[in-house]
């Protein structure tokens, strides 16, 4: 019982972790592309 709450719980954290860590590297990459197209200019 503890185990597979132990191991749901880590799932849920690895795809929050996951998720978090995609929309940085969004967010990076949109600040990134707006940067070279303010250069542009």
């Amino acid at each position: 019982m503890f185990l597979d709450l132990a191991l749901s719980s880590f799932h849920l954290f690895a795809d929050y972790a996951l998720f978090s860590t995609l929309q940085l590297v969004h967010t990076f990459y949109q600040v990134q592309l707006l940067a070279a197209t303010n250069q542009d200019e």
